[in-house]
């Protein structure tokens, strides 16, 4: 599997028998610096997979409410970014059966 970093570990990766699903995770409860470099470096990640696995980010927090223009570019550029909400309503079910 690529990596866009030599120390690069994920969190989950699920095989549904089509397709390899890589999931990072992380909540945040304030803001900060972080979550703007997080939001860049999954933008990347996205990018160094290039269509050949699938990348889901998980993330939710209060801090997300301060730090809104970077979760929404990178909800724009991404193919999967989900909340806890999302999860609890059964988005990940629909996409492993759907895909």
């Amino acid at each position: 599997m690529p990596v866009d970093k030599s120390s690069r570990r994920y969190d989950f990766v699920i095989d549904n028998g089509r397709e390899l699903f890589i999931i990072e995770t992380n909540f945040y409860g304030g803001s900060g610096s972080r979550l703007k470099s997080t939001a860049g470096e999954y933008r990347n990640l996205f990018d160094v997979l290039n269509n050949k696995y699938k990348f889901i980010w998980i993330t939710d927090g209060m801090g997300w409410k301060t730090t809104t223009k970077p979760l929404r570019e990178t909800f724009n550029h991404n193919d999967y970014l989900f909340n806890l909400s999302m999860l609890e309503k059964g988005i990940l079910e629909f996409l492993f059966k759907t895909k």
